[in-house]
């Protein structure tokens, strides 16, 4: 019998870690058992140097705009500035957007919650009121935030060839790390999203603390902007019902979710009790005679031929913004760069299918399916725009940028080795 007992622990032993990067089983992390020690100090290696140049690429870009792009810089930055020292001179998490003057007395149109407001507005206190010191504030934040997803790039174990598209990625598309030097709460955005995919790849070994974080995140990306939190409540919630997490079942999913929403909901919902929208246009526009966004008008577009030749247009000037500020590109090139980039995700969750990572494929189905969602609902309501005044506008691709880590992620995915697959040269298991 102890001999009967010594071949089954061999056997326990055997069997591999549950984990996210190389080796992972066909059902991802679905075991109750906590991973082993020895896998998570796998993880703890060194950032291979590929990896930090990534991430050095992104603090120069965020630094070059911090220190040397001139205020105001476009993006709304004066507006920002107007915006968070009103917000922090009143001390309210609602404060009355229409008591918020510009420059020159004009009434600030920013309709943003107030958390990246308040808090940048005490960073503005604490250093002294300079606009520099604020932009750097901001970049110490881009740059912790890209540092998140290159570290989550690391853990799903796909390779160097991965930081290398990253990297490239970063030169050819650098918006997101410019707008890390500026004053906008697009960078609280890109926190909030690149916060979310850290914790979804770190919950192989503590699913409910990290579980938690991801949760906040995206509490944190509703007080932040409607944008962020169109994108990332989807793939908070698909991505955990779909990755079969350990302990964590759709019995305390959904409750949790349900939660999330409203926190999330809350200041739009106050901005649709004081405003009567959850978007409120606080100063006169063009827009102010378009048609409302109703099941009326959303299938009188679906069944327009127009409706799809705007669609046409709208891609075509995301390409072209995903491209800011590089000089002019030509259509071909960005519509190419940008169609490849877009289909990243998808491409992502087949690899990563193949190879039996079953989290990554709901990371990645999630992050399509939000971003397909944003599309639809971005395009109807500025068709609308379109409609009432015959001018296209708001083809921004920075309106996306809370769910561009999963875009970034995925990149790094298609290019490098396939997540999940087992390494042939002897490299551990990389587990949490």
């Amino acid at each position: 019998m102890p001999f009967l007992d010594l071949a089954r622990i061999g056997q326990v032993r055997a069997l591999p870690n549950r984990t996210f990067g190389p080796g992972a089983n066909r059902d991802g992390i679905t075991g109750a058992a906590r991973p082993q020690r020895a896998g998570a100090a796998a993880v703890r290696r060194p950032w291979p140097l590929l990896a930090w140049t990534c991430l050095a690429v992104a603090a120069a870009f965020a630094l070059s705009t911090a220190l040397g792009r001139p205020f105001p810089a476009p993006f709304d930055e004066a507006q920002h500035l107007v915006y968070l020292r009103y917000a922090f001179a009143h001390g309210t998490l609602f404060p009355d957007l229409t008591g918020i003057r510009g420059p020159e007395g004009a009434a600030n149109y920013l309709n943003h919650p107030a958390l990246y407001y308040l808090a940048m507005g005490a960073v503005d206190r604490m250093l002294g009121g300079g606009v520099t010191a604020l932009r750097l504030a901001g970049a110490v934040l881009h740059v912790a935030a890209f540092a998140m997803v290159i570290d989550a790039a690391v853990r799903t174990g796909c390779g160097r060839v991965a930081f290398v598209a990253v990297a490239l990625l970063s030169v050819a598309m650098p918006l997101a790390h410019l707008l890390g030097g500026l004053i906008t709460n697009d960078t609280l955005g890109f926190l909030a999203g690149a916060l979310l995919v850290w914790s979804f790849v770190r919950t192989a070994d503590r699913p409910r603390l990290w579980y938690a974080v991801a949760a906040a995140a995206v509490v944190v990306a509703g007080w932040t902007k409607l944008t962020a939190v169109l994108a990332l409540f989807p793939v908070f919630v698909l991505a955990f019902a779909w990755a079969g997490r350990p302990r964590i079942g759709l019995a305390l999913h959904l409750p949790v979710a349900a939660v999330v929403a409203a926190l999330s909901a809350a200041p739009y919902l106050v901005w649709l009790a004081r405003y009567g929208s959850v978007a409120p246009i606080l100063v006169p526009t063009g827009h102010d005679l378009s048609p409302a966004v109703t099941l009326g008008f959303v299938l009188d577009a679906v069944t327009d031929p127009n409706f799809y030749a705007f669609l046409g247009m709208m891609l075509g000037g995301l390409a072209h913004s995903a491209f800011e500020p590089h000089p002019v590109v030509p259509a071909d090139v960005a519509w190419l760069a940008f169609g490849l980039v877009a289909a990243a995700p998808v491409v992502a969750a087949g690899r990563a299918g193949h190879a039996g990572n079953r989290p990554l494929v709901a990371l990645f189905a999630a992050g399509c399916l939000a971003l397909a969602a944003e599309f639809a609902i971005h395009a109807l309501f500025i068709y609308s725009w379109y409609v009432a005044s015959g001018t296209l506008e708001g083809f921004h691709f920075r309106y996306y940028i809370g769910a561009l880590p999963v875009v970034i992620l995925a990149v790094g995915c298609c290019c490098g080795r396939a997540p999940g697959r087992r390494e042939h040269r002897g490299e551990r298991d990389l587990a949490d």
